[in-house]
């Protein structure tokens, strides 16, 4: 113990006396880990951690595993499962929504969860302050509605108020009791979205004014919490034969085959879902950087320790052994890696905020800033796994040496051999070719951002408005006579070219669909499936996005309800279905509503992208919204001017028409930007870690060129007091550099052209992932790997000009007294 005391002593005193050595490395490290440990936070709140509720293991997910839309519940169908699953001690169930809320007279919008009366028993949560609900309580939730709020909430909304029980929240015109406040650490059981508000389903239901949330509309999570001693097997097996008695019983819609899959980390938002890749994607990326920054400190040291040989060989000639000669340098290392680690975990704790505001615009994904002690232990791991790397190299590389030259009072620096390469040289290498594949993968997502930001989907939004509610609380027949008197205020603005309702914004990634059963003129099979996408507008919807109509007529006032059911469609759908014909007149019968309806086509408008700005062209059609009641509408205006100056008179007459109500108003070019921000971010994230990257192996060929310099000095004075040129000392150098870049360049490129051998073949199933992955971009091409390789090189010789160009400076009287 006394050695490492005196060891760490002696760091100490060593690194004190380089301070800006000490700094560098610091920085270098504290960057690194930062990286690493940030993006591990993200993955770790995503993928890996636990919930913090009591025995977490033994709780399961029950999931269809027919189909994603019908991997939820109903209430009715979770009632009946929980009623007989005697192998569960609990089944709980619960959803996440959107609330539009007035606390205090302040309107806002509150992320929450409706959830079933054993929620928070079954899962083991003790209330902060007040209590939690119970089974017998439910049923009088619908009449005496209560709510339990976050610690969040509370600190948000009420300040130092400590009481908080019996405080009203009001919902739709609806007031909610507070009965209780959760602890602070329970964010709800959906990875990605932190609860503040829990409504118990009753209440819920009843402020929804929608009878589908209770009896077709399948919304509910179900997770369960298995009883001592049984298997997620054994609770499988009992589950199909439930569903098997329940369907015999007269449940139609009971599933016969659920999966139970692990629970302790709740239940995945499918945006959450979406990010573990990226999110691994960066975390590669973000090691490789920790592992260039490795190899740089690797090599700085390495010439650190040159210096310092003298200094080591008396060690060893005084008795020291190679272990004690290590043990020293490996300490010195040591103490710049917990002192990086500790800088990382300051960097980090920044670095992570900003993750979470960014992992919020993705894809509407909540994560709590902050790193807990799992996440510190990985930051110290990193730390110090980086400090025997990059120390244990260099030590024992200088005790494998024969120091007999070191004790020559001429020796004023390590001699490595010329006429080879030595392991500076090949440390860069390694640096630069790591350097150019993060780029070149950089790069590749850069051409395809360009592609996607010159998608035209077949109209302008940048003169576009779309006003959007939260209709699951709102309750929809207010929500559509709300809409229907805001679209008549909005109409007579100055600057509003023209305004629709419609069912969803476009460009929304997602709408609605139905098989279609009968086509005019088209022989369908029995077993035929065909769908067809649709969606609900109002009459002036194409003149609102200058869509052109090619033949019929545009929906109008006559056709209302109760008139005749008619479409318009695109001209993708009349050419596939009735080519070279006029298809007005046609019928088309559309199935999966209640009751199949035969639609008559009115009208041909010319296709444009709906759904996504990467579909391809689909057939498509497009129903009046006033036969159809069923569909939440989203108002959009097309402006003559910027529409962002329209933005606050519609938030005053959305006010006017409902004070309690929160409007979303935005853009449509926004709208698209932020389908698109993943892209921007991996490619922005991508592109400054490729260029830290290059920083820091260009760090590296400097040091590497500089100490051949300060090696060579006497030899070039000797050169140039025989005549030879600065140009001549100049290019040597540069040769010598650029040699080093070539060949880490060479690797690079090798390297990634076995990247995108693998993303080639693995492209479709990650697309399948995320469509807007390197869209429209030809992994192959040439121009990518070319500019990089310059950028590289052009770099590269200016970190080696800088030594060069000193070198060239050298004073032959001074150099032949240099040592």
């Amino acid at each position: 113990m006394s050695h490492f005391t005196n060891d760490i002593k002696f760091g100490l005193r060593m690194l004190a006396k380089n301070p800006g050595f000490t700094a560098m490395v610091i920085l270098i490290i504290g960057l690194g880990v930062a990286a690493n440990t940030a993006i591990f936070n993200a993955l770790d709140q995503v993928s890996l951690r636990p919930l913090p509720v009591p025995k977490a293991h033994e709780l399961v997910g029950i999931q269809n595993v027919h189909s994603l839309t019908d991997e939820f519940f109903n209430y009715p169908l979770y009632e009946a499962y929980r009623d007989h699953a005697d192998l569960f001690s609990d089944l709980i169930a619960f959803s996440e929504t959107t609330m539009q809320c007035r606390i205090k007279q302040e309107v806002k919008e509150i992320s929450g969860m409706a959830v079933s009366g054993n929620y928070f028993s079954a899962l083991g949560i003790l209330p902060a302050q007040g209590r939690v609900y119970s089974p017998q309580q439910e049923p009088d939730t619908a009449t005496h509605p209560v709510v339990i709020i976050s610690d969040r909430l509370r600190r948000q909304q009420f300040g130092m108020q400590s009481d908080v029980i019996g405080e009203q929240v009001v919902i739709n015109d609806r007031p909610l009791t507070i009965v209780g406040v959760t602890p602070p650490a329970f964010t709800g059981t959906v990875v990605g979205w932190i609860a503040d508000l829990y409504i118990p389903i009753g209440t819920y239901v009843a402020m929804c004014h929608d009878t589908i949330y209770r009896d077709n509309w399948t919304w509910i999570n179900v997770l369960g919490r298995l009883k001592p001693g049984i298997s997620r097997e054994q609770a499988q097996a009992s589950l199909r034969v439930i569903g098997q008695h329940l369907k015999a019983s007269g449940l139609a819609n009971a599933y016969e085959n659920l999966h139970i899959s692990d629970g302790s980390r709740g239940c995945l938002l499918g945006a959450a879902n979406d990010l573990f890749r990226p999110l691994t994607l960066f975390m590669i990326v973000a090691a490789f950087i920790l592992i260039i920054a490795t190899v740089n400190i690797s090599n700085m040291q390495l010439l650190r320790v040159a210096s310092r040989q003298k200094e080591i060989a008396i060690r060893q000639a005084l008795g020291a052994g190679c272990w004690r000669v290590i043990q020293q340098l490996l300490a010195e290392s040591l103490i710049l890696a917990l002192a990086g680690g500790l800088c990382g975990i300051v960097f980090a704790v920044w670095l992570d905020r900003l993750i979470c505001t960014l992992m919020a615009r993705i894809g509407s994904v909540s994560m709590i800033p902050g790193l807990d002690l799992r996440v510190l232990f990985f930051a110290l791991a990193a730390s110090l796994a980086t400090g025997l790397v990059f120390g244990l190299a260099p030590a024992w590389q200088m005790v494998r040496r024969n120091m007999v030259p070191a004790l020559k009072e001429s020796a004023g620096c390590l001699e490595l051999p010329a006429h080879r390469w030595n392991p500076h040289h090949l440390l860069v290498v390694v640096q630069v070719a790591i350097a150019v594949t993060v780029l070149i993968c950089a790069g590749l997502f850069v051409r395809s951002m360009i592609v996607l930001n010159k998608v035209d989907p077949g109209y302008d939004t940048s003169k576009l408005l779309a006003v959007s509610l939260d209709g699951r609380t709102f309750g929809r027949p207010d929500a559509r006579r709300f809409y229907e008197e805001l679209h008549k205020r909005i109409g007579g603005l100055p600057g509003t070219e023209a305004s629709s309702l419609c069912c969803s914004i476009p460009l929304c990634e997602r709408g609605s669909g139905r098989r279609m059963s009968h086509i005019d003129g088209i022989a369908l099979p029995r077993d035929d499936r065909s769908g067809l996408n649709f969606e609900v507008v109002s009459p002036d919807y194409f003149k609102t996005l200058n869509t052109p109509l090619l033949a019929g007529r545009h929906f109008s006032a006559r056709d209302s309800l109760h008139a005749p059911k008619v479409m318009i469609i695109n001209d993708i759908m009349a050419d596939e279905y009735w080519p070279n014909t006029v298809p007005l007149g046609k019928q088309v019968t559309l199935g999966g509503f209640q009751t199949s309806i035969t639609m008559k086509v009115i009208g041909v408008v010319k296709a444009v992208k709906m759904r996504s700005i990467m579909e391809g062209e689909r057939p498509m059609a497009y129903l009046p919204l006033a036969q159809d009641t069923r569909f939440t509408c989203t108002l959009l205006i097309r402006t003559t001017q910027d529409p962002k100056g329209l933005i606050p008179t519609i938030r005053q007459e959305a006010a006017a028409l409902g004070p309690d109500k929160v409007c979303h108003v935005r853009t449509v070019a926004d709208h698209v930007a932020g389908l698109l921000f993943p892209q921007h971010a991996i490619t922005i994230i991508l592109n400054i870690l490729g260029l830290v990257g290059l920083l820091l192996c260009i760090m590296g060929l400097y040091s590497v060129i500089a100490y051949v310099v300060k090696q060579r000095t006497r030899e070039i004075g000797i050169r140039m007091a025989l005549g030879a040129e600065k140009r001549n000392v100049i290019n040597n150098i540069l040769l010598r550099g650029g040699l080093v870049s070539l060949a880490g360049i060479g690797l690079g490129l090798g390297l990634s052209a076995l990247i995108i051998r693998v993303l080639e073949t693995q492209l479709p199933g990650l697309q399948g992932w995320n469509k807007f992955l390197l869209h429209g971009v030809n992994l192959w091409s040439a121009s990518t790997f070319v500019v990089v390789s310059f950028l590289v090189i052009g770099t590269a010789m200016l970190a080696c000009y800088i030594p060069a160009r000193r070198a060239a400076k050298v004073d032959p009287m001074e150099a032949l007294r240099y040592e």
